[in-house]
């Protein structure tokens, strides 16, 4: 059957339904172009460029063909294509990256991604970034997302504390006194900045909290599943026992002194 959109292009690309209901899914957008009159804005449509000149008060379409450079209305600027393909499309191969955290959050490497294979071509999933694709005439949403994991108890949060600076309202430090079921029964914790809660290879820290209104707050936990932490701590044994005997040793080497009559 037939779609119908209505378009409200000074308002929205966005097109409406029959109930002027946005249909955010829809394949078609319609931009008016009083959107990019007010700021700089450049447009590439194979060799050809569109830009608006405020000072002219109008749009400029030109090619590149037999140009080795098009001036461009800002600053002096100018530009030059180097290469134009109509074969090929953009493509996005992501590298991997050593993570970088900084106070607390992940500044750099905190994109994950997933190399698929669908009727024999490859493609790439972020978790920020669904891809949509027609495989027998179905189309389907491909999604990448984090695994959920039931944990076999429960928590729960009994008393919320938090300490502020001195003449200010800004957070010093929160603390969380939780309560944890087990099949052995509930049994109370306290967790707070370098004192986690760990149960089962599980850590849970303190990481913030958020305003639930009505002068409550609720607890934000970090979990962090470590199953290497024996060896970890099997490692640092090792080496205070091994700097230990070190200074044994030394102290135990006769020290040998030398004269020389003269």
């Amino acid at each position: 059957g037939r779609t119908h959109y209505t378009f409200f292009p000074d308002l929205s690309p966005y097109p409406m339904d029959r109930d002027f209901e946005i249909v955010q899914n829809a394949p078609l957008r319609v931009f008016s172009k009083k959107l990019f009159t007010q700021k700089p804005n450049l447009f590439l449509f194979g060799e050809k460029v569109a830009f608006y000149d405020k000072d002219e008060e109008k749009w400029f379409v030109e090619s590149f063909s037999g140009k080795d450079a098009i001036d461009l209305p800002w600053m002096g600027f100018q530009i030059v294509l180097t290469r134009h393909e109509t074969k090929l499309i953009p493509s996005y191969t992501p590298e991997y990256t050593l993570p970088i955290q900084k106070d607390g959050k992940i500044i750099k490497g905190a994109t994950r991604a997933l190399k698929i294979d669908a009727l024999g071509k490859k493609y790439w999933i972020r978790d920020d970034q669904a891809i949509t694709l027609r495989i027998k005439g179905q189309k389907y949403k491909i999604e990448l997302e984090k695994k959920s994991l039931k944990l076999p108890y429960e928590l729960s949060l009994t008393k919320f504390k938090m300490d502020t600076d001195p003449g200010t309202n800004s957070p010093a430090s929160y603390e969380s006194f939780v309560q944890l079921f087990t099949k052995n029964g509930p049994s109370d914790h306290h967790i707070y900045m370098n004192t986690p809660l760990k149960y089962e290879g599980l850590t849970f820290y303190q990481a913030s909290y958020f305003d639930v209104g009505q002068g409550q707050y609720g607890s934000v936990l970090s979990v962090n599943l470590d199953p290497g932490r024996p060896i970890k701590y099997l490692g640092s044994l090792l080496l205070v026992l091994g700097s230990t005997w070190h200074f044994w040793i030394r102290r135990k080497k006769p020290t040998l002194e030398k004269s020389v009559a003269g």
